[in-house]
Order: C-alpha cells, then sequence, then structure tokens
C-alpha cells in the first residue's frame, strides 16, 4: 500500500452563523443509524456492527488513535494524535483485530475492514498543548468511502443551542481500543463503557492544569478510558423524529497514567466552528450552502 506523508493544515476557528431548515440538521442523512444488532478499562465487549463509525488509526501493526467516521470523506480524532511527517492508515469497519476478511460474532457477522490512506490533516489553531484544550483534528481521506452496513457515519451536532443540554448530561458511553488496564496491551476487540460525568475542579486536582468550558471531565472510581482509546468517542443515544441516533458528544483527549478514576474529553458542539471550516475547505465552492442548519432538537433516549 502507498503511503503518504501527512500534511497538516492549521484552521483558525471563525464564527459561522447559520439558517437552514430541519432537514439540514445533520452532516449525512443516515448518520448515527445502528444499522447491524455490543479497551477501555473494565470495558465490555461491544455487540459486533453497532458502531459502525470507529476508526481504527494506525502506524504499521501500532493502535495510535481512534476516530470517527462523519463525512464520505472525514475522519474526527484529537489534535494530539496529528504529528507532522507522520505516516498513519485509517481503518474502518474494524470490530476483532485478530480476524481478517468477514468478522464474525456468533452467526452475526459483518463485513472485512477497509484500509484507507489519509491526504492530510486539520489541527485548531487554538490546540494548546500545555492544557491540551482545543484538542481537536480531522483526517481528509484519500478517497471516498462508501457507506455499508458496517461502515456509517456518526451524528455530531453543529448546532451551538445544544450546548446547554449537553452540560447536563450525566453519563456517556465510550468506545475504543485502548489497553485494557495501565500496564496491559491494547485490545483486540472493540470495547465498550459507561462512563459518569465528573465535577471540572476533580479534573483539575489531579492534573494540575485548567479544565475550560469547551471540555468535560469524566470518570469512573476502577474503569475509565486508557491508552490508546485518545481520539476516539464518546456519546450517547438520542431520539430524532421518532428515530434513534448515536451522536458524539466528545473526544477522548488525555487521562492518568492508572488509567482509572478520571480523564478529560473535548466537547465537540463548543468546536462546531472548526468543524464547519474544515467542511467548507474541503468541499467545493458550490456545495458550501448545504452546511448543517439549526433544525429541531433531538431528546436524549435515556435519562441525563
Amino acid at each position: 500500500m502507498k503511503c503518504e506523508i501527512i500534511k497538516i493544515i492549521f484552521i483558525a476557528s471563525l464564527v459561522i452563523f447559520l439558517g437552514q431548515q430541519v432537514t439540514a440538521q445533520f452532516l449525512e442523512p443516515e448518520c448515527g443509524a445502528l444499522r447491524i444488532s455490543k479497551r477501555l478499562v473494565n470495558g465490555t465487549d461491544a455487540e459486533k456492527g453497532l458502531y459502525p463509525w470507529m476508526a481504527f488509526i494506525h502506524r504499521g501493526k501500532h493502535l495510535v488513535c481512534g476516530g470517527t467516521l462523519i463525512t464520505h470523506w472525514l475522519v474526527l480524532t484529537a489534535a494530539h494524535c496529528l504529528k507532522q511527517g507522520q505516516v498513519l492508515t485509517v481503518r474502518l469497519g474494524e470490530y476483532d483485530r485478530k480476524t481478517h476478511g468477514d468478522d464474525c460474532q456468533g452467526e452475526r457477522c459483518q463485513g472485512p475492514a477497509e484500509e484507507y490512506e489519509i491526504e492530510r490533516g486539520f489541527r485548531s489553531r487554538l490546540y494548546n498543548t500545555d492544557d491540551q484544550s482545543n484538542d481537536i483534528a480531522m483526517f481528509k481521506l484519500a478517497r471516498r468511502v462508501e457507506y455499508k452496513p458496517h461502515i456509517r457515519p456518526i451524528c455530531i451536532f453543529m448546532d451551538p443551542r445544544m450546548k446547554e443540554k449537553i452540560d447536563r448530561v450525566t453519563w456517556f458511553t465510550a468506545t475504543g481500543w485502548g489497553k485494557d488496564s495501565a500496564s496491559g496491551q491494547t485490545t483486540q476487540i472493540l470495547q465498550t463503557l459507561a462512563i459518569k460525568r465528573q465535577n471540572p475542579q476533580e479534573c483539575i486536582n489531579m492534573f494540575g492544569r485548567a479544565v475550560g468550558p469547551n471540555q468535560i471531565c469524566i470518570g469512573n472510581e476502577y474503569s475509565n478510558v486508557c491508552n490508546g482509546d485518545s481520539g476516539g468517542p464518546v456519546g450517547r443515544m438520542m431520539l430524532y423524529e421518532g428515530r434513534r441516533r448515536f451522536f458524539q458528544l466528545g473526544i477522548n483527549s488525555y487521562a492518568n497514567r492508572q488509567c482509572k478514576h478520571l480523564s478529560v474529553l473535548t466537547d465537540v458542539v463548543s468546536h462546531h466552528e472548526f468543524i464547519q471550516k474544515v467542511l467548507d475547505y474541503h468541499n467545493p465552492v458550490q456545495l458550501r450552502t448545504m452546511r448543517p442548519g439549526r433544525g429541531k432538537m433531538p431528546t436524549f433516549v435515556y435519562t441525563l
């Protein structure tokens, strides 16, 4: 496979005022749909095909970061996963890293994983390596992704009105192939974990650095995200016009070395301007009017 050196493009966040119709709420109309009907520390095996947007970002056989597919061309991840000159590949449709070809769980199977070269990377100019604020980046893939039952995009909010509601969410679902313990190995099978929101002051006390309004403090007493989960999604199932969809609310940014208690997320909706700017940069001029609008607000399937 031919590999290209990643070109990093820094995108300054610009305020964009949107006013489109309800039907323009999503980047992709079929985002977040669960087409096939399950490691984080103390996580459990995810159901096969339940998270078809997961991106396995790797260098050779080494897992570097997680990420999420958000359009036919773009993968969302963390800024610290993106380094100048680094050769990375994005694998979509992965579940069990040990298998080659179709992935099967009992009688349920999904198609094989697919590898995608990266054409360029986008990282916010506001990213701060000292406190990891604005830890968000996007990869533009070298070829278009054709959606399949096990390869589909996640939903993200482009409407800042959702910020207030998201700030009241008390728990999230995280997924990834990160280490199963501080001294362990990255997991072979995609893991899922329910994880609680914590008071930002708890993270400030633990990490000794600021946790701003564009970040989220999370953690469980004996389970957490770990090395290898960086860049991966944290989100919730929501109901929109009678249909359940999974929305990404955070990006795994950093955790403590013990991989338990506390970790910090990048709040996705707070960075909708950055995401829109990348979309505008990537899209041809004639497509820039197809911006997601401020449509009807989804509701959470379960209690906040």
